[in-house]
């Protein structure tokens, strides 16, 4: 696309989407104790007191996910061909770093017998993710946009998680939880304009990471 040519709907989409999920880092997200909670107060209160494994997890609990909607919304509304491909690329280590984390924080619990259930949850969750990651590497082009739906799809989850279970929520999670889903709708939309499939047989195609290269 041209420097000055006009940004695609779906892209202006992803681009709202990853600013609100990336602003959110900021915001209020749940009432705690005493206080709300702010992602970013409490990665930077918490972090350098906690053991370097719980450090790491909480890490990307707390800063993966913004981090994630900051390079989408870069790859989004940057009109330079190579800053988009690098934002592409970042988002998708952003994806692939939050998959090795939950594997790792897995294996480390599974090897001190803490938080069973839990570890066998994540361990699923990185196993399905490395099964899908190692599917879109042969997507050559399209692989970068199946890696940037499946990172929405685990922000929506991970969020709306977090929105069913918490008792009290600020808008901040509100914020977080509908800027991923707006990721996650700009990519259906995009796979549907390119490919003419309509949108369940493009969640379908992103899914199965058999999305054209074309695309």
């Amino acid at each position: 696309m041209a420097e000055g040519a006009q940004i695609p709907a779906w892209r202006r989409l992803s681009g709202a989407g990853g600013l609100a999920l990336g602003i959110a880092f900021l915001l209020p997200a749940a009432r705690g104790c005493n206080s709300d909670v702010v992602p970013a107060k409490e990665l930077a209160t918490d972090f350098g007191r906690m053991a370097w494994v719980d450090a790491v997890s909480m890490s990307a609990m707390w800063l993966l996910p913004y981090l994630f909607g900051c390079v989408v919304a870069l790859h989004a509304l940057t009109r330079r061909e190579g800053a988009r491909r690098s934002a592409a690329i970042a988002a998708a280590g952003v994806v692939i770093s939050a998959i090795a984390v939950a594997a790792a924080r897995a294996v480390w619990d599974l090897a001190h017998d803490q938080n069973l259930t839990t570890a066998v949850l994540l361990g699923a969750a990185a196993t399905i993710s490395v099964l899908y990651a190692a599917r879109t590497a042969k997507r050559r082009s399209a692989a970068l946009l199946c890696l940037r739906w499946y990172g929405a799809l685990l922000c929506v989850l991970w969020f709306g998680g977090w929105w069913i279970v918490l008792s009290e929520t600020r808008y901040g999670l509100w914020t977080s939880l509908l800027g991923a889903a707006a990721v996650f709708a700009a990519c259906v939309w995009e796979v549907s304009t390119t490919t003419g499939l309509d949108a369940g047989a493009s969640c379908g195609a992103l899914a199965t990471a058999s999305v054209p290269d074309s695309s």
